[in-house]
């Protein structure tokens, strides 16, 4: 059988609408799009992001029940200023101004 080439264009439009809903391909493309290798292929791409994401959220959802996550380095800086400023209000206060 003869290789198909795949439209990358086409694939990545394929995919755009997909987000729509399978109806909104159809309506583009017609219903024989789903026999084609660029529909074949964005299907493929949406369902490992998909699977992708699934993952990423249920390593998200075991962490945070196994242990507080670390604060990010801008948290802690952000924290840092905000003690800072508290400090100083304090100072200020005690001063009399």
């Amino acid at each position: 059988m003869a290789e198909q080439r795949v439209d990358p264009k086409k694939t990545k439009e394929i995919r755009r609408l997909m987000n729509s809903g399978d109806k909104a391909v159809e309506h583009r493309y017609g219903e024989a799009v789903k026999d084609s290798p660029e529909y074949r292929k964005a299907a493929g791409q949406r369902a490992a992001v998909a699977g992708r994401e699934r993952r990423r959220e249920q390593r998200a959802a075991g962490q945070g029940a196994q242990a507080p996550a670390k604060p990010s380095a801008r948290d802690r800086v952000l924290a840092q200023e905000k003690q800072r400023q508290e400090q100083r209000a304090r100072q200020g206060a005690s001063r009399g101004r």
